[in-house]
């Protein structure tokens, strides 16, 4: 029995592992992210059903990122986690619409990108004691996700032509990768009612930058601004502890926080293009500098989180979570950086992020969990996301099945990724409004997870 056991450990670790290294990219959000990433906090379906929250409430191998000290409150000897999720990206791109008046009429729309990808990662846990509470556990995770997608296409606007609205030119700015942990962390009750928790997070990411033009040989001629192509990889791994903290006030209160250390990414960058000065979103002169030459290090800041669950008088069982999340962004850098190929700087300031978390376990032990996340960006300081989400879960065979749904919503203004300005050789340059283009961004994410304990 005890040889089945360890040869079915061995075949889930050994899947976990090779899923976690070659699961496809989950895709970013806004390129106002372009630069450090957006933070994911989504570590398994139940933790983002519930807001994402884990300080104080125990939520799986999830709980190596959120606060590793309720590992120590692991149930069984040996517990598997694997988690996917499929995510749909739409983004929609405003510029305002004038009459022959130059009054303003509408926004329209320039750009309309829709995309889906995938995502996957998970966790082991192993008690390490049977008369003690201690765990110990590693998992691969996605922490910040800098892939995005966008093109849009330029075409005549002069309705003195018969080529009016033919296509001028393609444009097209593509990321690609994420910034990833593999965790190790422990936790242990240390008193009762008192538990204490170390994680040790090694971060690697392979990152690439792409902008790419094409015009149409039937304007080679005339249009004048096409900045050609630009590209460069960046290899990025660095370091960071978290300590965590959960006591239990009373059987109804649990209080939770976890500080994870400010870390340093850094790697060589790999141009294909001598154009990269002109768009590379790290705003530094030693970035430009180190192409192909020496590392570029990339600060990422410290992070604090506290929580409370409680748990009401209630027949049935019943669970209500909040977390509240700052991370340290001001303490990075003072540097400003490029959002896309031409936009302008962002000064970076410190973000909260407020999340909330209910779950019910009907008479069947199915339960019904539903969160709410409320995330400031670091870049702009008049933009915020707000995810909503709702999942649940059942066992089967063995087996515990969990599924979630999120939708994200998000409404800034941006600067214009591409110069929109058409400079023509037979007529007057036109130049359409220099102000800030709205987006609107709408992410629909499923995730879905399976567990088996031993």
């Amino acid at each position: 029995m005890r040889g089945s056991v360890c040869r079915s450990i061995r075949i889930l670790t050994l899947v976990l592992a090779a899923a976690s290294l070659l699961a496809s990219p989950a895709r970013a959000f806004t390129t106002l992210d372009a630069a450090y990433g957006t933070p994911w906090d989504a570590e398994n379906p139940r933790t983002a059903a519930m807001g994402s929250v884990g300080a104080a409430l125990y939520q799986g191998a999830g709980n190596l990122v959120s606060n590793p000290a309720m590992l120590a409150y692991m149930d069984g000897r040996i517990l598997v986690e694997l988690n996917g999720g499929f995510l749909q990206a739409n983004e929609d791109r405003y510029q305002p619409l004038y009459n022959s008046f130059d009054s303003y009429v509408t926004d329209t729309v320039i750009a309309s990108n829709r995309n889906s990808y995938g995502q996957l990662q998970g966790g082991v846990l192993f008690s390490l004691s049977r008369e003690h509470a201690m765990s110990f556990g590693i998992g691969v995770f996605d922490r910040y996700i800098f892939d995005y997608d966008y093109s849009e296409e330029i075409r005549d606007p002069s309705p003195f032509v018969d080529t009016r609205d033919a296509v001028i030119q393609l444009r097209q700015y593509h990321i690609e990768g994420r910034l990833r942990s593999i965790t190790a962390g422990w936790g242990m009750e240390v008193i009762p009612r008192l538990s204490l928790g170390l994680s040790v997070n090694y971060y690697l990411g392979k990152l690439q930058h792409r902008v790419a033009t094409s015009t149409t040989p039937t304007y080679e001629n005339t249009f004048l601004s096409d900045p050609g192509p630009a590209a460069f990889d960046h290899d990025l791994d660095g370091w960071s502890v978290a300590l965590g903290l959960e006591g239990r006030v009373s059987d109804r209160l649990d209080l939770g926080v976890n500080f994870e250390s400010g870390f340093t990414v850094e790697g060589a960058i790999t141009s294909m293009d001598s154009t990269i000065g002109t768009w590379v979103p790290y705003d530094r002169e030693e970035t430009v500098l180190a192409v192909g030459g020496e590392d570029v290090k990339i600060k990422y800041p410290s992070t604090l989180r506290a929580g409370m669950t409680f748990h009401p008088r209630n027949q049935l069982k019943t669970t209500f979570s909040f977390d509240l999340v700052r991370r340290f962004w001001e303490g990075v850098s003072s540097d400003s950086y490029r959002t896309a190929a031409f936009g302008g700087g962002y000064t970076l300031r410190d973000t909260w992020d407020v999340r909330v978390g209910l779950e019910h376990v009907f008479y069947n032990k199915v339960p019904a969990r539903f969160g709410f996340r409320y995330l400031e960006n670091y870049a702009d300081p008049e933009s915020q996301r707000s995810i909503f989400s709702a999942g649940t879960g059942w066992s089967t065979a063995g087996l515990t099945l969990e599924a979630t749904v999120q939708y994200h919503r998000q409404t800034t203004r941006q600067d214009y990724l591409f110069d929109r300005t058409l400079e023509w050789t037979d007529r007057p340059p036109d130049v359409p409004d220099d102000g800030l283009s709205k987006v609107e961004d709408g992410t629909v994410t499923l995730l879905l997870g399976v567990s088996r304990r031993f």
